[in-house]
């Protein structure tokens, strides 16, 4: 497969997690597996994969078994295998400091302390890949940000998820279609990354 870009959901792995909010990343991965028919079952040490194509373009659908902050391991894996291109990664990750809903496309840049993203960052040593970033938004409770991430979504956020990753898949869409710079401007504007 000729320089496929490499899509990687990050979330934990295993049933509990499944529908928790660091998971989002995972879920849209999974929407795109079933919108495109890209079944993710080639299974590798660190990772499953799903190999096909989006908009003619060559992909390759990675989904961690690691835990989040060892989701550099399945980068190593992948670069191991040289089937990685840091200009043609594409990461889908949970982001606290997006209300739930928004989404946004970065293309370098820092953490913000996320786990999963520094410990891809110390595998590539660069910052410069594609993300996007899954809004997830802060407890109004209070409380950590640990345990807020770990929690279940709220029926009401269950409720608008099919639209919201909906949203993400066309992002990927948009990337893959139109590249990254045009695709920042359609989706960073704050009237159409919120539905």
């Amino acid at each position: 497969m000729s320089n496929p870009y490499v899509i990687i959901g990050l979330g934990n792995p295993g049933t509990p997690y499944a529908l928790t909010r660091h998971n989002i990343g995972v879920l849209l991965l999974e929407r795109i597996s079933d919108f495109y028919g890209i079944k993710i079952v080639k299974e590798q040490k660190k990772s499953i994969k799903g190999y096909g194509k989006i908009s003619g373009s060559p992909v390759i659908l990675v989904k961690p078994l690691t835990f989040m902050n060892m989701t550099g391991e399945v980068i190593e894996e992948l670069k191991l295998n040289r089937e990685i291109d840091n200009g043609r990664l594409i990461v889908l990750h949970d982001d606290a400091d997006l209300e739930f809903g928004r989404i946004k496309i970065k293309g370098w840049g820092g953490h913000a302390g996320h786990k999963g993203l520094i410990s891809i960052m110390n595998a590539l040593g660069t910052d410069k890949f594609i993300r996007i970033r899954m809004g997830i938004g802060r407890s109004k409770g209070g409380g950590g940000i640990t345990d807020y991430v770990l929690s279940p979504f709220s029926s009401e956020e269950m409720a608008a998820m099919e639209e919201f990753l909906t949203m993400g898949l066309k992002a990927i869409q948009s990337i893959i279609v139109y590249g990254l710079n045009k695709s920042m401007s359609i989706f960073n504007r704050k009237s159409s990354d919120k539905f």
